[in-house]
């Protein structure tokens, strides 16, 4: 019997701000950038907004591709999420979630931060990615203040 093998996604969703948006630190452009979600976005909202791009971007045979596809954690807190899917639709997948340019007529920006064959690890670099932004705020608030003395 052959196991089924499959590949996890963990993603982040980013909130750019118009061009002519203009913050006062550096500290609250990347706040802004890395704010929660809506609780109105849910797991069931993204499938079906990964699904859509699959299919307007690949036509049916890219909509196949996500068959295997389901969302085994999602935070609306830290606007990140893992996505379980088959290894051969990784690229598909991927492509897709890139591909996405709003969610709720608000505009968004999905990174695909890691792939791997397990969600420990995709756990384990979603709490690096987590403290390195909590690093970069606090050290960007350590310069402003230093700036300002």
């Amino acid at each position: 019997m052959v196991r089924l093998k499959s590949r996890y996604i963990l993603f982040e969703i980013i909130y750019p701000e118009p061009a002519e948006f203009f913050y006062r630190s550096r500290k609250d452009a990347i706040l802004a950038l890395h704010r929660p979600c809506d609780a109105k976005i849910t797991p069931k909202l993204l499938v079906q907004e990964i699904k859509t791009a699959l299919q307007n971007n690949f036509g049916d045979y890219g909509l196949s591709m996500a068959v295997s596809l389901s969302i085994k954690y999602f935070s609306n807190r830290t606007s990140t999420g893992i996505i379980r899917i088959h290894r051969d639709n990784v690229r598909y997948i991927v492509a897709a979630l890139t591909l996405i340019r709003q969610l709720r007529g608000q505009d968004v920006i999905i990174k695909c931060s890691a792939v791997s064959g397990s969600i420990k690890k995709c756990e384990d670099k979603a709490i690096e990615l987590s403290k390195q932004l909590m690093v970069d705020v606090n050290l960007l608030e350590l310069f402003e203040d230093e700036d300002e003395k």
